[in-house]
């Protein structure tokens, strides 16, 4: 393209004549001519409309390098869900083919873009979990994340997290009164049932209400009757947490919490955290989300450390 820009631009300003461009630039004059003559745009191509634009392009480029940096690196199938999330979500209208992307189109996508990154066998973050250059860049970024935000009260830097829990009590952690020679045993609940909760408090002690995903194909009343006031339930047969449910909580979030902005919300990395739809819709609100490094949430995750950590050891649970 830019031996054919130059091309054009050596006939359009009269400095060669087509002939001598199209052998000076290695372009065909029949590229040069159409282009010169108006019969089509400089940037035509031969084929179909590509789907993605080129900002999308850009995008998927800059989140693949993003993710990179936080290890949560994308396999190609992670890669293909997110493109054709962009494309569902974009309000840029095109005709969507129903297999798009395909796994060759992913393979050239990734080919096309080699200089921005490779295809390559994953590499366990296990031996630097608790790196000190991993920690120390963290605290880098957020210190500019909350130098952009200076003038910003406490009671919106919001903290994030999530948690799994089990109805079932342990005792295992209780000291209790027993008769000398006879076990300490205590009943306990025999419901082993796992619920997951979304969980988000600010920096001046303010809470919004909780989210709970329970294990059924549809919320029950009885199942919310005594919950917490306010809070709201969601179903889900495998209990964890997935990108249509967080979208549920966090556009429920955004209307719960009060209405001034700009408002900085700290979380895992995960990914269902932050999906496209997830980035607009806080991009559109002045809700800016910061990503905590990958394996650091047990010692960087306030909440793990505080208030979700201090009531599992309570409970033992």
């Amino acid at each position: 393209m830019e031996r054919l820009q130059q091309a054009v631009d050596a006939v359009n300003d009269k400095r060669l004549s087509l002939r001598a461009a199209a052998t000076r630039f290695s372009v065909s004059k029949s590229k040069i001519h159409r282009r010169t003559s108006g019969q089509v745009e400089l940037t035509s191509r031969n084929g179909p409309e590509p789907i993605l634009t080129s900002g999308e392009i850009n995008g998927v480029v800059k989140a693949v390098m993003m993710r990179t940096r936080h290890g949560q690196c994308y396999t190609k199938d992670e890669l293909g869900l997110f493109i054709r999330a962009i494309v569902e979500n974009s309000p840029h209208s095109r005709e969507i083919p129903e297999n798009f992307p395909s796994k060759s189109y992913i393979q050239r996508f990734v080919v096309k873009h080699a200089v921005d990154f490779s295809s390559r066998r994953a590499q366990s973050l296990e031996v630097c979990r608790a790196k000190a250059s991993t920690v120390e860049k963290h605290f880098n970024n957020f210190k500019e994340v909350m130098s952009s935000v200076a003038d910003i009260p406490t009671s919106r830097i919001w903290n994030l997290d999530e948690t799994g829990m089990s109805c079932q009590i342990l005792c295992t952690r209780k000291k209790v009164l027993a008769a000398k020679h006879m076990r300490a045993n205590v009943q306990e609940s025999n419901d082993r049932t796992n619920v997951s909760a979304l969980v988000c408090v600010n920096a001046d002690g303010g809470f919004a209400p909780p989210f709970f995903i329970l294990p059924a194909k549809k919320i029950r009343v009885r199942d919310t009757a005594e919950g917490l006031k306010g809070s709201m339930f969601a179903a889900s047969e495998s209990v964890f947490l997935t990108t249509k449910l967080f979208i549920q909580y966090f556009e429920w979030f955004v209307q719960v919490i009060p209405p001034e902005r700009p408002v900085l919300v700290i979380a895992d990395g995960y990914k269902c955290h932050f999906s496209s739809r997830t980035l607009q819709y806080a991009r559109k609100h002045s809700i800016l989300l910061y990503a905590l490094p990958a394996h650091t949430s047990q010692f960087l995750q306030p909440q793990s450390e505080r208030s979700l950590g201090a009531e599992k050891q309570t409970n033992g649970r």
